[in-house]
């Protein structure tokens, strides 16, 4: 991991320079608790950046929407060049909450109008007393729909065609 710290620093540099800041803060903090990992704000934005490439799409996906702002573009740019993302996860939602979890990204394509916080996509853990049992969509998953929402304490088995909007607890 410490051969790639110049390249996480840039990116380091980019989120804390970035309006994306607090979401991705919110990200780092939900993979590091579900993963167990102890680890600084960089530490772990390196390790991720090193080692998950959905990770890096989720990251990717936060810079690239001008309509936060035009700097994030450059962001998106200097990420890209520095690092390849997985190239079989596609993230088409605009507004995705905070403290968002890809487990397994493999051929995965998330396209709802918006997610909710705390969301994961890809963990498959049928133990309700895990507090990462909400807020649960499996690898596979195909969401459809101009005006998608799933709301936050929804659960979506994988291989799923989503048209219409999931309300909580569902």
């Amino acid at each position: 991991a410490m051969v790639n710290f110049p390249r996480t620093f840039i990116v380091f540099l980019c989120v804390l320079c970035s309006r994306q800041r607090k979401l991705i803060e919110m990200d780092v903090k939900r993979w590091k608790e579900i993963e167990g990992i102890n680890l600084s704000f960089f530490e772990a934005i390196n390790w991720y950046m090193t080692y998950k490439k959905e990770f890096r799409n989720l990251i990717m996906h936060r810079f690239k929407h001008p309509s936060k702002s035009p700097m994030n573009l450059v962001h998106y740019f200097i990420c890209r060049l520095l690092w390849r993302p997985m190239e079989s996860l596609f993230i088409y939602t605009a507004d995705i909450g905070g403290g968002l979890y890809i487990q397994h990204g493999v051929a995965s394509l998330i396209g709802a109008a918006k997610i909710g916080e705390n969301c994961t996509i890809g963990l498959k853990n049928d133990d309700e007393n895990n507090p990462y049992h909400s807020n649960m969509c499996q690898d596979g998953i195909v969401l459809i729909g101009g005006g998608l929402n799933i709301s936050e304490n929804t659960q979506i088995s994988k291989n799923s065609m989503i048209e219409n909007d999931i309300k909580g607890g569902a």
